[in-house]
């Protein structure tokens, strides 16, 4: 469970960075960015990063699941945060 939390994180993460248009355009630089496209990545990324909350919840508790989750969302955060730029070097 927690490890699909941690996915989950990670995945919602990544929706919501790409959902900022300088982001986009960073990881697509051929794609056209659109309004629509950033909305529903928005909504999906929110919904992804709730429902690792609600594994967190279900794997620990609520109280430690939702300690468990911040820590996950730190993590998933940190490693987009050093991963991201890397991967914009070797494309």
């Amino acid at each position: 469970m927690l490890a699909l939390g941690f996915i989950a994180t990670v995945v919602g993460s990544t929706f919501l960075c790409v959902s900022l248009r300088r982001h986009y355009i960073q990881v697509f630089p051929n794609s056209k960015y659109s309004r629509n496209q950033a909305y529903v990545h928005r909504v999906v990324g929110y919904a992804l990063l709730f429902a690792g909350l609600i594994l967190c919840s279900m794997a620990m508790g609520v109280a430690k699941g939702s300690v468990m989750f911040f820590a996950l969302l730190s993590v998933a955060i940190f490693s987009l945060a050093v991963g991201l730029p890397f991967f914009l070097r070797r494309t």
